[in-house]
């Protein structure tokens, strides 16, 4: 199902005008910011990321009341 979705999004590039060139490039661009994602969250570093996500979770519900 994957190379469908990859499919469509690369005709409709084309479509709008994209070159091959320019695909290639969305597609190491994609590349690169999803294999440092895998590894972020892969070995679990979470850089303040959940105390953060609580203080905004906080102050939304605080708001809300």
């Amino acid at each position: 199902m994957q190379v469908l979705g990859a499919l469509f999004h690369t005709e409709a590039a084309k479509l709008f005008g994209a070159t091959d060139e320019e695909i290639q490039e969305a597609v190491h661009y994609a590349k690169a910011s999803l294999g440092w994602s895998a590894y972020i969250n892969g070995v679990q570093e979470d850089y303040q990321f959940a105390a953060e996500l609580a203080q905004v979770a906080d102050h939304v519900r605080a708001k809300a009341t």
